[in-house]
């Protein structure tokens, strides 16, 4: 079996969590305090480490205010170790994460692919999901368009949908802060 020394510069089907085109896109290394899901939002606890790295996660009582809203966590190639040492398996993008401790590349500025609760267009407001009911069916630190009580936080003075979708999963999502 030949051995693949090219990969090509984008996929065939776009991924939660992946910059949205070859645009400005403004980045930070955060710290990760929970474990993070590509294409889900974040937000600051604290700082941690010599270099004051912001902590970051889904605490319903830090994103209830809309200045500790921090970004999206960025799509990586992540890998982790298979059950032979030495070797690797690639992991569903679906399903891989940032463990708890890992460095996470957040966008906050520009357009990323993020985690839509509910079909979105143009003109919809942009709400935050921070906190869950059980059987809800929502998402921690995904994004919709309409507010539930206790749940969402807005926003709109932030953030804006870019394109238009028809169903839920996931959307293009421009941050402005």
């Amino acid at each position: 079996m030949p051995i693949q020394t090219t990969y090509p510069f984008s996929h065939d089907v776009a991924l939660a969590g992946q910059p949205y085109g070859m645009g400005l896109h403004e980045k930070i290394t955060a710290f990760s305090n929970a474990v993070a899901h590509f294409g889900r939002g974040l937000v600051f606890n604290d700082a941690v480490g010599a270099n004051s790295r912001p902590r970051v996660g889904y605490a319903a009582a830090a994103i209830a205010n809309l200045s500790n809203f921090l970004g999206v966590a960025q799509y990586t190639h992540k890998q982790v170790t298979g059950d032979t040492p030495g070797l690797t398996t690639l992991v569903s993008p679906q399903v891989a994460t940032y463990a708890i401790g890992d460095d996470i590349t957040v966008v906050t500025k520009g357009k990323i692919w993020v985690v839509a609760e509910t079909a979105v267009d143009l003109d919809d407001p942009v709400h935050i999901t921070f906190n869950t009911t059980t059987g809800s069916g929502r998402i921690l630190g995904a994004f919709r368009n309409a507010s539930v009580a206790s749940e969402t936080t807005d926003l709109s003075a932030i953030a804006r949908w870019a394109y238009r979708t028809t169903a839920a999963g996931i959307a293009v999502l421009e941050l402005r802060p």
